[in-house]
């Protein structure tokens, strides 16, 4: 299972999200490394389909899906609870 966290520099969300990531790996009983990926430029942004951050991918797909945002150096906002 590959597991990737995007992000860009100075994110202040992306430390939080990646202890969320890696204890629920842990509590789920798996052992798979998370790998950061700093998103530093536009070209990058562009390259990596990233619409902001942190962005979470498991296996290549996106944790919420299909994402149809424009790509960027912005913040991420997830839904959650509705």
């Amino acid at each position: 299972m590959k597991i990737e966290l995007l992000y860009f520099e100075n994110c202040p969300n992306s430390k939080p999200a990646l202890e969320l990531l890696q204890d629920v790996i842990r509590q789920e009983g798996l052992n798979f490394p998370v790998q950061s990926i700093a998103v530093e430029t536009l070209d990058d942004a562009e390259k990596h389909r990233f619409p902001g951050s942190p962005t979470i991918r498991i296996d290549g797909l996106d944790v919420e899906g299909e994402v149809r945002y424009p790509f960027g150096l912005g913040c991420r906002i997830y839904l959650v609870d509705g």
